[in-house]
């Protein structure tokens, strides 16, 4: 290392006159300023003892390295000269790849596996008062990543593994977009906790998705199913299909909600849009609630466990395909066909008139929505 040569020089200033350069402290260049020349050289024989001491420990510390270094075996020489090879095209040294492997092997002391990321994040979750639907989901999500990947320590899942997974799903874009959104959360719940260093999940990208219309029920298909429905679920179904709530609202009502002898309405805490509703109790709706008459509590109180594939079991049973939001999507388009008033039709569902022109207008024919409002229970 070459060190720069120390000298007092003249500074142009009332009352500073002289100054010192060719100091550098941390590598940055550093002057002293002094009124009086000998206050100047009293510093001056400061920095240069400071400064022959420092060669001195630079020559010591070589010297020892240099020993040190002949004393290495021959096979860790040639290892050293390999490895320099190795490294060479990425313009790294040893040092550098010691480092990193040094880095690496203190944050796998403090990761966990996949299978144990998991069951912990579920577990918060839980504990946290996440709402069933939201824990079923990830069960269901999370199961399968944990099954393929579990044994693995989540430091070290890379962005490309995630997204070669996902492919491999051949789930459609919808379906697979939502397993990358999980697994992202998953990796965030990690990254607080310190089990990784960067959620990988953040340069996978989301598969693009076609645009589409919205799906519905035929009549027939809607009888289906409800034939294939538990006891239990069947108000959790026929107020989507017959009121046209979204599941989450459906999650949080309760059968104070549900006015089945008084005005007839289902009030509705809309949180997606923070406001309440009131949504008609259509005549064949009461007739399908009107067995749990008088129950109290949340609709869904004794169905906490409930597992988020059940529905698709009674969709297979049924032999229909499970639509997204089809049973809401069903409401709208056979209420618009039925009753054509795109205004109250928004109203109910809480959404504007234009986002009910654009998906459900001429979707149905009449004959058909007068079908779907005569499915009642006793004709099943």
């Amino acid at each position: 290392m070459r060190f720069p040569t120390l000298r007092i020089v003249p500074n142009d200033h009332p009352t500073s006159r002289l100054r010192i350069e060719g100091y550098r402290e941390n590598g940055k260049r550093k002057r002293f300023f002094f009124a009086s020349k000998d206050d100047a050289e009293t510093k001056l024989e400061e920095l240069k003892s400071a400064e022959k001491h420092r060669k001195q420990q630079e020559t010591i510390k070589k010297r020892n390295e240099g020993e040190s270094a002949a004393r290495l075996p021959d096979e860790v020489r040639l290892m050293s000269i390999r490895s320099t090879a190795l490294l060479k095209p990425y313009g790294k040294t040893i040092d550098d790849a010691v480092r990193h492997y040094i880095g690496y092997l203190e944050q796998s002391g403090k990761t966990i596996t996949i299978a144990d990321l998991v069951e912990e994040f579920q577990r918060i979750k839980k504990a946290e008062g996440a709402r069933p639907r939201y824990l079923d989901s990830l069960r269901f999500h999370l199961k399968r990543f944990s099954q393929d990947l579990g044994t693995r320590l989540s430091s070290d899942i890379t962005a490309k593994e995630i997204q070669a997974w996902l492919l491999n799903l051949k789930q459609s874009p919808v379906s697979t977009n939502t397993f990358r959104e999980k697994i992202g959360t998953l990796f965030s719940h990690a990254l607080l906790h310190d089990y990784v260093t960067i959620n990988p999940v953040i340069k996978v990208k989301k598969l693009k998705v076609p645009s589409r219309k919205v799906q519905v029920y035929k009549p027939e298909e809607l009888e289906l199913i409800l034939k294939n429905t538990p006891f239990e679920l069947i108000p959790i179904i026929t107020i989507q299909a017959f009121a046209g709530l979204r599941p989450s609202e459906v999650e949080s009502l309760t059968w104070e909600d549900v006015d089945l002898h008084g005005h007839g309405m289902i009030e509705v805490n809309a949180k997606k849009v923070n406001k309440r509703r009131y949504v008609p109790i259509e005549d064949n709706l009461k007739l399908w609630l009107a067995p749990y008459a008088g129950k109290t509590g949340r609709l869904l109180n004794e169905l906490l466990n409930l597992p988020y594939h059940q529905f698709v079991t009674i969709m297979e049973k049924a032999g229909v395909t499970l639509h997204p939001d089809g049973f809401r999507h069903s409401y709208a388009t056979y209420h618009l066909a039925q009753h054509r008033n795109r205004a109250v039709l928004a109203e109910y569902m809480g959404n504007s008139p234009d986002i009910i022109k654009r998906h459900y207008d001429a979707r149905a024919l009449p004959k058909d929505a007068e079908k779907y409002w005569s499915i009642k229970p006793n004709q099943l």
